[in-house]
């Protein structure tokens, strides 16, 4: 059946009378569709190296650019920093999340390295 048809037959039945019906006691109920209005959250940060162990950055410690970077929890997701050091894991939904941070190993040039006490 075309939308034509049925907007015809639609139109017809509304301007047909009806017949007079024996009032009854009845009680409307109206219902309205909320929107959503939970905000997602996001998850940000960024990765230094924290020369001097205090936790905030300094200005002599510099961003870690390509760590790669987990969160855990109702959601997970991974990803890595930017060239700035700089995560976000946007639209995450309500709850305890865990991140983890996986530091690239760096490759050493030149002599190897040997601990204090030991013989060359």
């Amino acid at each position: 059946m075309s939308l034509t048809t049925l907007a015809r037959r639609m139109f017809r039945r509304a301007l047909q009378p009806r017949a007079a019906q024996p009032r009854r006691s009845t009680t409307r109920l109206s219902l309205t569709m909320l929107e959503d209005r939970s905000v997602p959250y996001a998850i940000s940060g960024t990765v230094f190296y924290d020369t001097n162990a205090d936790g905030i950055q300094n200005n002599n410690e510099s961003t870690a650019p390509g760590v790669m970077v987990s969160m855990m929890g109702p959601v997970s997701a991974s990803g890595s920093t930017d060239n700035f050091g700089h995560f976000v894991f946007v639209e995450v939904p309500a709850g305890n999340y865990s991140v983890m941070f996986t530091a690239h190993r760096v490759a050493h040039r030149g002599r190897k390295r040997r601990s204090a006490g030991r013989p060359s």
